[in-house]
């Protein structure tokens, strides 16, 4: 059983914590305030003349008071269709006091290049920070409560981001930690990618264990306050295996880099960040969830010729056991024999690039089993039917209609998704012949075809502004 406490960190991760430090990684992207430039790893936005250490190097100090710390949880999380980039920090302050004690320290010499300041659930503001120490290392701190005074004096108002250039030395205080966990992703642009497609991904692509940056007694003080067993103990970032499904999947002409992504409609398939031999999926479906598959499969093992292949879901856990701060590695074995089946994902690969996904849920409390389903489902819809129910909602025509399954509702594209319920659809035929404003078609395909589940791709290509993209 997971305690209340590692029940409540994993909510506050899930929501709070891992979108502050979306943003915040968004923010070094690009930051605001006199200079707004790209920062990358091995760039500087504000003072390209500070004499950064060439390449790799290895820290002197702990990037936190680590007497303070308890736990540090691995980065690698799957809470969304992206891993997190970072670990966190547990320590002795996550419920006061309000002026806390524990310092957030530059491990080497460098620079802080950004701040950020966003609103705190306990404190009157926390920060994120970010700090480059050599020419393809910045290390990103998040959830900081309070800054140094040399900081301070350069930090933006809430809920801006500020571009700056502040040199600081190794085991130099630039902070003290706030009374939620203190975030901390290293990138470095030198890492050895295990991603397919680092463009989509920022700064973020670079993640790597922390472990990896310290020499002894120091690295093994950091990765004795891990529960993970599993190499790099600090965990792990790139699932991505070419030809096979392991790694991230998203809807053809759904750019991760641009608004229109659909992280409703993404998955990615790996290993828990804790548990690390765990074949989780994150499924966008569910609406947004971490699935631990029965049976453990090998993600990388599963290519085109596998064929169809039925994985069995049911709700990941936190993977750590005890009553804080004595957490250790929860036992899980023989768990997949005692949890209830909730869903069955449907997994094709159509090619290296391509896969095709379905997922039926339990119909009760009763679970459900792969023998329950027997293959995809394919639908026949009548569009000018669909334009009728529309029509009736707003009481005109609409403009743009097409029609999507999505996980065998219905969806009618308007200029924007007006969802129907499936039952108010006549499902006969597909009326060939729907454009959009554009005149490009809308459901290109023949009189009587079908429209079945769209696959997902690991490419991105060219899709206009208002599409009908047929998904789960």
């Amino acid at each position: 059983m997971r305690t209340a406490a590692a029940r409540s960190y994993n909510d506050r991760m899930k929501t709070t914590s891992g979108l502050v430090f979306l943003g915040f990684l968004a923010a070094l992207a690009s930051c605001s305030g006199d200079a707004d430039k790209i920062v990358e790893p091995g760039s500087d936005p504000r003072d390209d003349t500070y004499p950064y250490h060439v390449g790799k190097v290895f820290f002197s100090h702990p990037p936190i008071g680590l007497e303070g710390v308890f736990f540090f949880e691995s980065m690698g999380a799957l809470y969304t269709p992206f891993q997190e980039d970072h670990g966190g920090f547990f320590h002795d302050e996550l419920s006061g006091p309000a002026e806390t004690t524990i310092p957030v320290i530059a491990p080497a010499d460098g620079q802080v290049i950004m701040i950020r300041t966003h609103e705190s659930q306990n404190l009157p503001a926390e920060y994120a920070i970010g700090l480059k120490v050599s020419t393809t290392i910045d290390l990103l701190w998040g959830h900081a409560g309070r800054l140094s005074d040399r900081l301070a004096s350069e930090a933006p108002p809430l809920g801006s981001s500020r571009s700056v250039a502040i040199p600081v030395s190794a085991g130099e205080v630039i902070a003290w930690v706030g009374n939620t966990p203190l975030d901390l992703a290293v990138n470095d642009s030198e890492r050895q990618l295990k991603i397919l497609h680092p463009e989509f991904y920022g700064p973020n692509p670079y993640a790597a264990p922390l472990e990896d940056y310290f020499r002894e007694p120091l690295r093994s003080q950091i990765r004795a306050l891990t529960v993970r067993e599993a190499e790099p103990r600090t965990g792990t970032y790139g699932y991505d295996v070419a030809g096979t499904l392991s790694g991230l999947w998203y809807l053809e002409g759904s750019d991760p880099r641009g608004p229109e992504f659909r992280t409703d409609i993404a998955f990615h398939f790996g290993y828990h960040h804790i548990q690390a031999h765990r074949a989780t999926v994150f499924d966008g479906l569910a609406p947004g969830w971490s699935f631990w598959i029965k049976g453990n499969p090998r993600m990388e093992g599963i290519t085109p010729s596998s064929g169809l292949v039925k994985f069995e879901l049911y709700p990941s856990r936190w993977g750590v056991a005890g009553t804080m701060p004595e957490w250790t590695l929860e036992d899980i074995s023989g768990l997949d024999d005692e949890v209830l089946t909730e869903s069955i994902l449907l997994v094709e690969m159509l090619d290296d690039d391509t896969v095709r996904l379905e997922r039926f849920d339990a119909p009760g409390t009763t679970g459900i089993s792969a023998d329950d389903v027997t293959g995809f489902i394919d639908v026949l819809v009548d569009v000018e039917e669909v334009v009728g129910v529309v029509g009736r909602l707003y009481r005109s025509e609409p403009l743009v209609v097409g029609a999507v399954v999505r996980n065998r509702p219905v969806v009618v594209v308007v200029g924007h998704e007006v969802h129907v319920p499936p039952l108010a659809v006549v499902v006969r035929r597909v009326r060939p012949g729907s454009y959009d404003y554009r005149g490009e078609p809308l459901v290109p395909v023949t009189e009587g075809g079908l429209v079945g589940a769209d696959p997902l791709s690991r490419t991105v290509r060219a899709f206009p502004t208002v599409t009908v993209a047929v998904t789960k």
